[in-house]
């Protein structure tokens, strides 16, 4: 795997992506595992707009919920699971097979591709849209993406072009009044939650 052969991830600026990258070149397949699970974690989270989960196997329902919007074969969807399963493995220190299969990160990898080079919907005119970070504004008292809090008045109307999201953000820039970050991926922490809203951590509801 190369990553200039992933049209995707040329000019993909994300730590989270360099860092599977790294450990990918390094052939460090347990890390590699870690990072890209986290990596897709996030991106099929954005992609799908996916409403806050933190019910038991909500990582099972992000994998399936993207499988039915991409039509995915089952093979492709299987290896997605089987990925989710060593990562939660090697998250508890469990027993990791002998051989490593790199077809897993491969096909995540080939997923995140097309995550990444879909157009995803056009917002609706007349939609509000976060000032923080440029995704659909629901109608909650924070922003269900970056979670801003500021005034909903200053929110902007959507108006036929797209709203530049801003993708990755580093732990010193998200600092919001009132919110931490999260200890795995950095992103913003929303405190009423016990596992963090983009990535799960600490994980402790899945299996």
């Amino acid at each position: 795997m190369r990553r200039v052969d992933y049209p995707g991830f040329r000019e993909f600026n994300s730590k989270y992506g360099d860092k599977v990258w790294k450990y990918i070149e390094m052939k460090d397949y347990e890390e590699a595992i870690l990072s890209t699970w986290r990596l897709f974690r996030i991106e099929a989270k954005k992609f799908l707009n996916a409403s806050d989960d933190h019910e038991k196997g909500f990582n099972v329902r992000l994998i399936d919920n993207l499988a039915e919007d991409m039509k995915f074969e089952k093979n492709r969807t299987g290896s997605l699971h089987k990925l989710r399963k060593l990562r939660n493995k090697l998250d508890k220190g469990g027993h990791v097979p002998a051989s490593d299969d790199w077809r897993l990160v491969e096909n995540a990898i080939e997923v995140l591709n097309l995550i990444l080079t879909t157009n995803r919907p056009e917002l609706v005119d007349g939609a509000l849209v976060c000032p923080d970070c440029g995704a659909a504004w629901e109608d909650y008292d924070q922003c269900d993406w970056c979670g801003w809090t500021g005034d909903i008045e200053t929110a902007q109307v959507y108006e036929s072009t797209e709203p530049s999201a801003q993708d990755e953000m580093s732990a010193d820039e998200i600092n919001h009044e009132g919110r931490l970050n999260c200890f795995e991926c950095g992103e913003k922490w929303n405190e009423e939650f016990t596992v963090c809203d983009w990535c799960g951590w600490p994980h402790t509801d899945e299996d």
